[in-house]
C-alpha cells in the first residue's frame, strides 16, 4: 500500500480500494513521522521513504477528486496525530464544488474535536481564504472561529525571530522601492489565519472595512512578531478606499507599535502605495523621519527614495527644503543615493 506515496498526481484514488485501507495507511504514518517513513529503510528504497507530509499531499489530491468521500473520512481522523491530513484535505475540498457551508461545517467539527496544530489551522485558513475570494467573503460564524485562532495560536514564536539582515543588493546600493522585488517568507501559523480574515472581510459586498479594522486594532499591543505586522501592512492599503483619515491613523498605530516593520522592504512597498493618499500628509512625513532616524544603510537609502516619492506626490515646502539640503551635501551618502535612484525614473 505504501506505493501510494509516489503515485503520479491525480492517481491517488486508484491506489486505495477502500476507506479502511486508506485509514490504516494514515494510522501507519502519523504526523510525527514528518517526511520520513519509519518502516522504510532509505538505503533500500530511497524513492519510497516518504512520511506523513508526502502522504498528506496525496490525501489532498484525493480530496479534490472525491471531496464527499474525504469529508466523511475526516470524522475518523484523530486530533494530535493526523492533523496534517486534515489540513491538506480541507485545502483540497475547498478547490471543488462542495458548498462552502459544508466545508465550514467540517472545519467547525474538527475544531470542536480538538484539532489545533499549525498544519490543521493553516490548511483550514487557506481553504477559507480561497472560498472567501470566490464567494463574497466569509460569514460571521467562521470569522469568529478565525479570530479565536488568531488570539490563541502560538506560532510564529517571536522568541525564534531573527532581526533582518540586509542582503548584498542593499550593500551594493541597489534600489529598494524602485527596483526588483526582494524575497520574503510570510509568517506561518497566525499568518495564514490573518490572511483568511482579511479576505473574509474585504471580499464581502460591500467590503466590510470596519470588521477588518477591528481585527487589526485588536492586535495592537498584543501581537509582538514583526513579520506579522509586515503581513498586516501588506493587507491594509485597500482601507484607503474607505476612510483615508482612519486608514492613515491605523497605519500610524501599527508603525508606532512595531517600528521594526520599517526594516522590511515589503512593509515599505505597502507604505509607498498609500503615501499619496495619506490624510494628513504630515503623518507620512513622520514615518519618513522615523525611517531616517533608524540609522542603518537600508533605512537611510529608503528614506531618500521615499523623499523623492513624497516630493513627486506633494511638491511642498517640506520636501523642497529637504531635497535642497541633500543636494548641497558635499560627500556621498545613502540618503542621496536613494534620492538619485528615484530621480533616475523621471
Amino acid at each position: 500500500m505504501l506505493f501510494v506515496l509516489i503515485a503520479p498526481p491525480n492517481h491517488c484514488a486508484h491506489f486505495v480500494t477502500s476507506d479502511d485501507d486508506l485509514l490504516n495507511l494514515l494510522n501507519e504514518l502519523p504526523d510525527e513521522t514528518g517526511s520520513h517513513n519509519p518502516k522504510m529503510r532509505w538505503s533500500l528504497d530511497f524513492g519510497r521513504a516518504g512520511g506523513a507530509w508526502q502522504l498528506a499531499r496525496e490525501f489532498g489530491t484525493l480530496a479534490k477528486q472525491a471531496p464527499e468521500r474525504v469529508l466523511k473520512l475526516l470524522d475518523k481522523l484523530n486530533p494530535g496525530n493526523q492533523e496534517t491530513y486534515a489540513g491538506e484535505a480541507l485545502e483540497g475540498v475547498a478547490d471543488t464544488n462542495v458548498p462552502t457551508a459544508t466545508l465550514i461545517a467540517g472545519i467547525n467539527s474538527l475544531d470542536k474535536r480538538g484539532f489545533s496544530s499549525g498544519r490543521f489551522r493553516e490548511g483550514a485558513a487557506a481553504s477559507l481564504k480561497l472560498r472567501a475570494s470566490r464567494e463574497n467573503g466569509l460569514p460571521e460564524n467562521v470569522l469568529e472561529i478565525l479570530k479565536g485562532w488568531l488570539t490563541i495560536h502560538l506560532e510564529p514564536d517571536v522568541r525564534e525571530y531573527k532581526e533582518r539582515q540586509h542582503d548584498g543588493d542593499v550593500k551594493k546600493g541597489q534600489e529598494i522601492l524602485f527596483g526588483h522585488s526582494s524575497t520574503w517568507s510570510p509568517p506561518h501559523g497566525r499568518g495564514p489565519i490573518l490572511e483568511a480574515l482579511a479576505e473574509g472581510y474585504l471580499q464581502q459586498r460591500p467590503p466590510n472595512y470596519a470588521g477588518w479594522v477591528n481585527v487589526i486594532e485588536s492586535r495592537i499591543g498584543i501581537e509582538k512578531h514583526p513579520a506579522m505586522w509586515v503581513k498586516t501592512l501588506m493587507l491594509m492599503p485597500s482601507l484607503f478606499n474607505w476612510d483615508r483619515v482612519r486608514a492613515t491613523a491605523l497605519f500610524d498605530s501599527v508603525i508606532k507599535d512595531s517600528p521594526s516593520v520599517l526594516d522590511h522592504a515589503f512593509a515599505l512597498y505597502s507604505i509607498a502605495n498609500v503615501i499619496r493618499v495619506c490624510e494628513p500628509k504630515a503623518t507620512a512625513q513622520k514615518w519618513m523621519s522615523i525611517l531616517r532616524l533608524r540609522g542603518t544603510d537600508f533605512s537611510q537609502q529608503a528614506y531618500g527614495e521615499f523623499l523623492f516619492l513624497y516630493h513627486c506626490c506633494y511638491h511642498d515646502s517640506w520636501s523642497i527644503a529637504r531635497c535642497r539640503k541633500l543636494l548641497r551635501t558635499k560627500r556621498p551618502n545613502r540618503t542621496l543615493l536613494g534620492l538619485a535612484h528615484g530621480a533616475s525614473h523621471l
